[in-house]
């Protein structure tokens, strides 16, 4: 609050400047016509006093003012909009990342598109341009006001055909502005949608890269860079399609802004000359009412002269809020699977739990389920049958689904086919999602050697991207290592052998089975070789229970 305070502050010396430099350029001008030497050396260098007694300020005390307030009006401005945009993205990734909102917005088809450019770019682009434009905006308000009031009375030696109008220069000034300013809007009107438009095509020709990049490997096997260029191809075709309406929607709206512009520094002089020629007022008075009306013009004429940059802006606007919708609904939505804790001895338990499609297919109707402690689940059925969206739903992640399921209040744990792994050091990896390292290294170590990942185990202060450097084995097999080290009460399990081989897949089962005797796993499976592992299977395709022991 006292930065803004600051700044508003500052912009008020630098209208209240302006206007001084106004009666400035009527006294120096007033000393030219004179030949007055003296005055003019002190209107340059210090003050003045006309015949009158007015004191006129000289031009280097205002230099100095003028010149200190627009920089540390800047300055302050500046991190006036660091502190906001500090805020603003905090509040964003807060409630994108509460609720599981940034998995659960990419279920949804008709969520904002590119959150991650909506957090950075344009969470950065607003707060600089809200405060760009209403600073500005502010200023122009107030030296609209001041200058009008200047331009009221100097409007008194100013006639038309022999007859005195009130506050005539100060109608036509607010002719002149508001018929450019309506020819502006009239020719660039379709600025707004179009920025709007090429902000996204912009985040999908970067996203459409990333995915390049992302999935590299992949798309050399399949020799997939043809279809991949003309897939991108199509992407940025679309995005110069639309810079280029831009364009030529800029060329007119330029043409206009220029335009007038120009035509401001010669009107105020036509307007103010007859008074002059006819004897009414001095040279430095024609120059002066000429400024006044140039500023009045000048700043009725604002939303020209930063059209195309409001139209950018309301584009911004309409992403974030677009975003802050999402966000919203996803907080209001209500969960329609009851969850609850528990009781012991039971570690799962479902009561008529139906799982859908996004769409609204049924995948699972009205199942009833239950895992007790230190039981293994195994979980198989054809693709498609509703394992992962089971073990989704049951985890909080799912929104499609109804029900009830109760969960122990210990700690649970999710291994996927494929884990997160972040590009840290490995022992931080092995903790994760902990901030700190909570086994020592010969624990760690002795755990890696077990599961044949002793390449490993002089790398525990490494950071390198193990997801790119490691294999999808050994990823996996280091997901199983995470796993043991920390020792879920309860533990999901999405197909964690699915790139290993018959002995490796084995050696897993039979090391998670010796190290974690008091964890209850459910597991998810195709093979007939993890089977024997687990004490219990359901085959969703059949919905029937088969006792293996």
């Amino acid at each position: 609050m006292r930065l803004l305070v600051a700044v508003t502050m500052l912009t008020l010396v630098i209208v209240g400047t302006a206007v001084l430099f106004t009666y400035w350029q009527r006294g120096l001008f007033n000393a030219l016509e004179a030949k007055d030497w003296n005055a003019f050396l002190a209107l340059l260098l210090t003050w003045d006093r006309d015949a009158d007694g007015v004191l006129t300020i000289g031009f280097v005390p205002l230099l100095a003012v003028f010149v200190g307030a627009m920089v540390y009006r800047l300055y302050l401005q500046q991190r006036l909009q660091l502190r906001w945009r500090a805020w603003m993205t905090t509040q964003f990734l807060d409630r994108y990342l509460t609720h599981q909102a940034y998995y659960r917005l990419t279920l949804d088809a008709g969520a904002a598109d590119n959150p991650d450019q909506r957090i950075s770019e344009d969470v950065n682009w607003f707060t600089e341009k809200s405060l760009e434009l209403s600073v500005g905006l502010f200023e122009n308000i107030v030296s609209v006001i001041s200058f009008i009031i200047l331009l009221w009375a100097l409007s008194a030696n100013v006639e038309f055909w022999g007859v005195s109008v009130p506050g005539s220069l100060v109608w036509i000034a607010l002719i002149y502005a508001l018929f450019g300013t309506a020819l502006t809007h009239f020719i660039g009107r379709r600025l707004v949608p179009l920025s709007f438009y090429q902000q996204k095509l912009e985040a999908d020709f970067r996203l459409s890269l990333i995915r390049l990049r992302e999935h590299a490997e992949s798309i050399a096997f399949y020799r997939g860079e043809t279809r991949e260029a003309g897939r991108t191809g199509r992407v940025f075709s679309g995005l110069l399609s639309n810079f280029a309406k831009i364009i030529d929607v800029t060329k007119s709206v330029t043409f206009s802004v220029t335009g007038l512009n120009q035509a401001n520094l010669v009107f105020p002089l036509i307007i103010a000359a007859p008074a002059y020629f006819a004897g009414r007022i001095p040279l430095g008075g024609v120059f002066q009412t000429a400024n006044a009306l140039n500023k009045v013009v000048e700043s009725l004429s604002w939303f020209i002269e930063n059209y195309i940059k409001l139209a950018d802006y309301s584009a911004t606007i309409e992403r974030l809020e677009g975003f802050d919708l999402d966000l919203s609904r996803n907080e209001a939505t209500s969960r329609k699977v009851i969850f609850s804790t528990s009781r012991s001895p039971i570690m799962v338990a479902c009561h008529d739990l139906s799982v859908f499609t996004p769409s609204g297919r049924v995948l699972l109707d009205e199942v009833d389920l239950s895992l007790g402690q230190k039981e293994w689940l195994l979980l198989t059925g054809h693709s498609g049958s509703g394992k992962t969206s089971l073990l989704r739903t049951i985890s909080g992640l799912w929104p499609y689904a109804s029900g009830n399921v109760e969960l122990t209040g210990s700690k649970v744990a999710f291994m996927p086919q494929r884990s997160y792994f972040p590009d840290d050091a490995l022992k931080a990896v092995l903790s994760y999602p902990e901030i700190d390292t909570a086994f020592d290294t010969a624990e760690m170590v002795e755990v890696l050697d077990a599961l044949n990942l002793s390449n490993l185990s002089k790398s525990l202060e490494e950071i390198q991207p193990w997801m790119k450097v490691l294999s999808g084995g050994e990823l996996q097999r280091l997901a199983i290592a995470r796993v043991i080290l920390q020792k879920p009460a309860l533990l999901f399990c999405d197909e964690v052998t699915s790139h290993l081989d018959s002995d490796s897949e084995a050696l897993a089962y039979s090391l998670m089975r010796e190290r974690l005797q008091e964890t209850s796993v459910i597991s998810i499976g195709h093979r007939e070789s993890i089977a024997h592992h687990h004490s219990r299977r359901i085959n969703l395709s059949k919905c029937k229970i088969h006792e293996l022991f």
